[in-house]
């Protein structure tokens, strides 16, 4: 039996090997991941060994609670239980990472109609040089919420031809709340959505009403049960993740413009805002007005500092990406109706060219940074060697080193980057910063480590003068990463 098989799938096939390709020509020769990324492993390797994540932790902060949203750690560990590391935690985040650009094909078909743009917006997907770089040795569950996120999508645009529809996005949007809160995104920009469709006196089925209101309260309840206890603690600032006052400012950045046009790409970025632009003054289109919505959700709680500009800059680079391909064929029909129709094959490949090209270099300029903030092997050989010391020391480091203390040496830290449900962040915060000043007094030194019960400390850079008192501070590790065992203790006589 002869099977022919549509051209736009064999070449939809071809970006999706192209995606990936791009991916693993990166990682293939690494064995490392991000600094974050030893959260995600040890969570993983939990729930390979004991079938549940960790909750309670008694390395991380000397000791404390997790609050985790555990469906990417359970899809992880599945791979896990049959692959070795590498594979489960290089080359399947980086498979599932690159079948965005398989369903940004489908919903740029759904809006377009065309085949050609699908594969256009499907390329510029792949090639989003802050999507592929922020994912591609994360290891975080941001990488399977992005792909459940448009997903959804998708299968909200599908609901009115089928019933099966609304039942996958039920699925996909239960399985994205307990994945990430971008899941919120997607409530208030199907809420603004309806908003877009009354006011242009469009056209919607009483379904489709139902079916947002649904989803608003199931998200609602899930908010509500899954985050009580950090709402109780923390009330609205929990959108801020407990993060010390000093990084919110860094990490939930105002909106940047060129900074924005940089990571996205500038083609698919000047064409997805033309397309905004086109449909919010002169055309109408339900779907086109779904991605609208998304878009201004996602623009304005980034400018009002409530989303991580990463994240927000990820979101929006897909969104203008799958925008720009209506962009393609406005631009094609026009160019249809003028004397160079006979030509539209150049400005075609010249379109396709120009995207690739940009946004490949700007890929590879930021792969190539995202790798240079990754652990070296000094830093991983000096965090093994924790293992040598005895199992209920406290050890401080760097910030970034947090992580790794507790899933590589298996040892306690001070502080880390999971900072929901922490305890004392600020103070912790601040006294690492005193710790790592060049002319910190020795007897403040020694207070704050003796205030943490902490034997060792970590100097990845030059030790500031106290560390030079060999009396109080013996070094026990050097290979340009030193570590110091604290031998002295401040007391109060009197």
């Amino acid at each position: 039996m002869n099977i022919k098989i549509k051209w736009e799938y064999f070449a939809l096939g071809i970006v999706f090997l192209i995606a990936i390709g791009i991916r693993l020509y990166y990682v293939q020769n690494t064995a490392a991941y991000s600094y974050d990324a030893y959260f995600s492993i040890r969570q993983i390797e939990n729930i390979v060994s004991r079938g549940v994540p960790i909750y309670h932790d008694g390395l991380s902060y000397s000791g404390r609670d997790f609050f985790v949203l555990p469906v990417f750690y359970y899809v992880m560990a599945f791979f896990r239980f049959f692959l070795s590391e590498n594979m489960a935690f290089l080359v399947i985040p980086n498979i599932i990472s690159g079948l965005l650009a398989v369903i940004a094909f489908f919903i740029a078909y759904e809006v377009t109609k065309s085949r050609i743009s699908a594969l256009f917006c499907s390329f510029l997907v792949a090639l989003t040089p802050i999507y592929v770089a922020k994912t591609v040795i994360s290891l975080s569950p941001l990488t399977l919420a992005i792909v459940l996120f448009f997903l959804c999508m998708y299968f909200f645009m599908k609901c009115e031809e089928n019933v099966i529809y609304m039942w996958l996005f039920l699925i996909t949007f239960v399985l994205l709340l307990f994945t990430h809160a971008i899941a919120y995104l997607m409530v208030l920009g199907l809420v603004v959505y309806l908003l877009f469709l009354k006011l242009e006196n469009l056209k919607h089925a009483q379904e489709e009403i139902e079916f947002i209101a649904f989803s608003f309260l199931i998200s609602l309840w899930v908010f509500f049960i899954i985050f009580k206890k950090p709402l109780l603690i923390y009330g609205p600032i929990i959108i801020w993740e407990n993060l010390p006052k000093t990084l919110i400012e860094q990490v939930y950045a105002r909106f940047d413009i060129l900074s924005a046009v940089y990571q996205s790409g500038i083609v698919p970025f000047l064409l997805g805002l033309y397309a905004i632009f086109l449909y919010f003054f002169q055309r109408k289109n339900k779907r086109i007005y779904l991605l609208i919505s998304l878009v201004i959700v996602i623009f304005l709680t980034t400018w009002l500092g409530f989303i991580e500009f990463e994240i927000s800059i990820i979101l929006l680079s897909i969104l203008l990406a799958i925008l720009s391909a209506q962009t393609y064929v406005v631009f094609t029909n026009y160019f249809k109706k003028t004397h160079f129709a006979n030509f539209l094959w150049i400005f075609v490949i010249f379109l396709f060219a120009i995207g690739i090209i940009l946004s490949g270099l700007a890929l590879n300029s930021f792969v190539k940074k995202e790798f240079l903030q990754m652990p070296n092997e000094k830093e991983i050989e000096a965090v093994k060697w924790l293992e040598n010391i005895p199992e209920d020391s406290v050890v401080v480091a760097p910030l970034n080193l947090g992580q790794m203390i507790t899933t590589i040496g298996k040892r306690r830290n001070m502080i880390d980057t999971a900072f929901l449900l922490a305890p004392a962040v600020n103070e912790r915060y601040e006294d690492l910063t005193t710790l790592y000043e060049k002319f910190t007094p020795e007897t403040e030194a020694v207070n704050i480590l003796n205030k943490y019960y902490a034997a060792y400390i970590i100097y990845t850079e030059n030790e500031p003068e106290y560390a030079k008192d060999s009396n109080c501070f013996k070094l026990s590790f050097d290979n340009s990463i030193k570590i110091y065992r604290l031998t002295c203790k401040v007391e109060e006589y009197g």
